[in-house]
C-alpha cells in the first residue's frame, strides 16, 4: 500500500520486479536469498553465475540432486554458499548448552 511506498523512498530501496536485475549489480558481492523453496536452486545457481556470495534460507534445496548442483556451484564460483540457521549464532547454542534453554 501507501505505507510501503512511503518506506522504501525513506530508506532509498530500489523496487525490482526481476530478481534477475539485482543479480547484474555490480555493487553488490552477495545476496540473501529468501523464496519458497522451490525456487532455491534457480536463483542460487543464478547468483554464482553472476559471482555472488549467497546466504539461503534452509531448506537448501527440494532434494539431494538440488543440493548436490548449489554446493558444487559455489565451489566452482569460488563463492560463500551458507545456509541460513539462526540459532547457529545463539550464544547457548555455540557454547553447547542448547537444551537447557528449550
Amino acid at each position: 500500500g501507501a505505507e510501503s511506498g512511503d518506506v522504501r523512498e525513506r530508506v532509498d530501496i530500489p523496487v525490482l520486479k526481476d530478481w534477475r536485475r539485482l543479480l547484474e549489480d555490480s555493487s553488490l558481492d552477495a545476496v540473501s536469498i529468501a523464496l519458497p523453496h522451490h525456487l532455491h536452486a534457480e536463483v542460487a545457481l543464478a547468483a554464482f553465475d553472476a559471482d555472488k556470495h549467497v546466504l539461503l534460507e534452509k531448506p537448501i534445496a527440494r532434494d539431494a540432486t538440488e543440493a548436490r548442483r548449489i554446493v558444487n556451484a559455489a565451489c566452482a564460483a569460488r563463492r560463500v554458499l551458507m545456509i541460513e540457521m539462526t540459532h547457529r549464532f545463539y550464544p547457548p547454542v555455540r557454547a553447547g548448552r542448547w537444551a537447557k534453554h528449550l
